[in-house]
């Protein structure tokens, strides 16, 4: 007995783990495809909630559903409604997905696995290669599933095993919570369906505690959703937290009707795959009746998790920013386009504190930024890391290795930003020094050529036209040589002022000439971020 428990555990492990693959492929190979798809298709409640129930089926996963459609809900892609009505239709095609996997398709098994290795091996880390991995997951489904039928049969021969299923079945409650118990463990209502589904088919289980088992399942799903969301902003919890209230409803009606009646064992016990019949039924019944109380529903979640103002700070590290490595680097790819915003705001900044005494707040303000902008690209940093751990393709890699060298740019500027606050810092210590009319112009004159190249540098990072990308690029490169002839033009006048005994250049020969090496330097390093 004890090897064929360990035998539904190989089982049971072997299906998790299909699954698992299936969904990391899904996303791997056709991930951003699948957002944008699903970004053009969710126009209202009934398109939703099929996309929802279309794109479940693809990742056999109603979770990964939820997490794809809570991102676009924080981006403002979809409203309540739709994120609403696409998660119920997920549960929908999680449930169907179940019944497909559940025929008996062993026979393919090897076939796809075979395909699946041949082309994950001669294909390594190519779309060709991702899609051998979602074959060799459909084969070790089928594989598992089979396995999982052939280990329940024996298990009725123990005695010690029929009393214990048939003690949990005279308690409903326990039926119920470890339905829920297994799908947190499983992190998947499909694996507990079908294991449930082959207890009752070899008589082990009867009928009516595999209901029960079904119904605590189904709420575990909707929990796992509500955990793995739980560190997104509040308007990307709002499609999951309504599905999770949507589905303790249905919890609570069912086990009034399983509670107070024997209809549903009678009707469902006539069918082979009764379980999982009883298991679309729930998941079909749930999506219904919630699209007509979506409206009201969503008013409440708006009440409930009312939108947050936006931060400045990086917030990234969230499940469904790692869903797929497309992704992922679009997401870091933006908070860097948002770091050169800041730094270009901090430029615009600099003409007051170079034409009058800068104020400890004004100084202060700016030191703000500059430490905002660093720790974001700590943040940065880190994400890519973990993007890195995710098994990138030879694409996202050249991606993911241009984002690491413009990250580390922008943090060499950071250097230069606080060499020229220290050096500002020099004319609030000191009010009577200040630059003359002409030192004071050749200095805004440069610092206006940074914002342009910094306007540049965002157009770069926002282009995706090759074309245009090389034009921008070319166009910084000459701002470059430009910025550093006019530097040797504008100490050449500094120093014919000097030598004709202009007390405020004289005054000021040490700071002026310090910042004009700062910027220059600052400009280098904006003009070659995003070199190939």
């Amino acid at each position: 007995m004890l090897l064929l428990f360990l035998k539904m555990i190989g089982a049971v492990s072997l299906l998790i783990w299909g699954t698992h693959t299936v969904k990391s492929a899904m996303l791997s190979t056709f991930g951003d495809k699948l957002r944008k798809w699903m970004a053009k298709h969710l126009k209202n409640r009934f398109y939703g909630y099929f996309s929802g129930c279309l794109t479940a089926m693809m990742l056999q996963s109603s979770t990964a559903t939820a997490l794809l459609v809570s991102g676009l809900q924080s981006e403002g892609v979809v409203s309540t409604a739709i994120a609403l009505a696409s998660v119920l239709g997920a549960d929908l095609g999680s449930a169907v997905m179940v019944r497909v996997l559940s025929l008996d398709l062993s026979a393919i098994s090897p076939v796809l696995m075979a395909v699946g290795v041949g082309l994950k091996l001669s294909r390594p880390g190519t779309k060709k290669g991702d899609f051998g991995m979602i074959l060799l997951g459909l084969g070790f489904i089928m594989t598992a599933l089979s396995l999982i039928l052939s280990t329940t049969a024996p298990i009725k021969s123990s005695h010690e095993v029929v009393e214990f299923f048939a003690w949990i079945a005279d308690n409903p409650l326990y039926s119920l919570g470890g339905g829920l118990l297994l799908a947190l463990v499983c992190f998947s209502s499909l694996a507990v369906v079908v294991i449930v589904a082959g207890l009752v088919a070899s008589g082990v289980l009867s009928i009516d505690a595999g209901l029960w088992f079904a119904v605590g399942a189904d709420f575990g799903s909707a929990f796992l959703a509500l955990m793995t969301t739980a560190a997104a902003t509040p308007v990307a919890r709002r499609g999951p937290t309504g599905n999770f209230f949507f589905r303790l409803s249905g919890v609570i009606f069912f086990s009034i009707v399983l509670a107070t009646s024997d209809w549903g064992p009678r009707f469902f016990g006539q069918f082979d795959a009764g379980v999982i019949w009883f298991h679309i039924m729930f998941n079909l019944t749930i999506g219904l009746a919630g699209l007509f109380f979506i409206d009201p529903m969503s008013r409440f979640l708006h009440k409930l998790l009312p939108a947050t103002e936006s931060s400045s700070e990086v917030r990234l590290f969230k499940t469904d920013h790692l869903l797929d490595p497309d992704h992922s680097l679009k997401l870091s790819r933006k908070e860097l386009v948002k770091s050169i915003h800041m730094l270009h705001g901090f430029w615009a900044s600099i003409p007051a504190l170079l034409t009058t005494t800068p104020t400890n707040e004004e100084i202060d303000k700016l030191r703000r930024v500059t430490s905002l902008v660093e720790r974001r690209s700590r943040s940065i940093s880190q994400f890519l890391a973990v993007i890195m751990n995710k098994g990138l393709n030879y694409e996202q890699l050249l991606e993911w290795q241009r984002q690491k060298n413009n990250n580390a740019g922008l943090r060499f500027t950071i250097n230069s930003t606080n060499s020229i606050l220290d050096a500002i810092e020099t004319k609030r210590d000191q009010p009577d020094l200040q630059f003359s009319y002409e030192g004071a112009q050749e200095l805004l004159t440069q610092q206006q050529r940074i914002l342009k190249n910094l306007e540049l540098a965002v157009k770069l990072f926002e282009t995706a036209d090759p074309e245009e990308r090389r034009q921008l690029r070319l166009e910084l490169r000459a701002e470059k040589k430009t910025m550093e002839r006019e530097e040797f033009e504008f100490i050449e006048h500094h120093m014919h002022r000097i030598s004709d005994e202009q007390k405020k250049s004289i005054k000021t020969h040490a700071l002026h000439m310090e910042l004009l090496t700062l910027f220059l330097r600052f400009n280098s390093l904006v003009c070659v971020l995003d070199e190939r």
